[in-house]
């Protein structure tokens, strides 16, 4: 597994989906958890709800009522896997230009998880024919792929 962050973009490369689902699991606990450190306050007593407002926090309070509330409870995860028109980024750039439509979106973080492939069989011959579904590519197509992750 292979992080690269780019301002608010994060790129995730893996080598099977099942990883990159486990990855991208691991990056919202961990900015889940960094937001709970940074909303908790440092003078909070162990009484639980009492004293708070309703369960928030007063800082929380305050990023709701400024308009931060949707940054804060969402993190754009977009998937992409081989297909023939790599290392060609145009796909995943109108993706990711359709975010800047919905109001706020373009304002969460964003995921990029980068799916695996298999360019050879069990024996460890190489695949002659691309099954882009199946994740089975040719030497040509990897290396189409990994200039493209390389551009992400």
């Amino acid at each position: 597994m292979r992080w690269r962050a780019h301002g608010a973009v994060t790129t995730l490369a893996t080598a099977s989906a099942l990883g990159a689902l486990g990855g991208a699991m691991w990056w919202c606990y961990l900015r889940a958890r960094r937001r709970w450190r940074l909303h908790r306050s440092p003078s909070r007593s162990r009484k639980g709800r009492l004293g708070r407002h309703h369960g928030r926090s007063a800082s929380r309070a305050r990023a709701s009522s400024s308009g931060g509330e949707l940054r804060s409870r969402l993190s754009v995860i977009l998937t992409t896997s081989p297909v023939g028109r790599h290392p060609s980024t145009d796909l995943i750039d109108e993706v990711i230009s359709s975010v800047q439509l919905a109001e706020g979106v373009s304002s969460c973080d964003m995921l990029i998880v980068c799916d695996g492939y298999r360019s050879a069989d069990s024996e460890g011959a190489p695949y002659t024919e691309c099954k882009f579904r199946t994740g089975i590519v040719d030497a040509t197509a990897a290396s189409n792929y990994e200039a493209y992750k390389a551009t992400l």
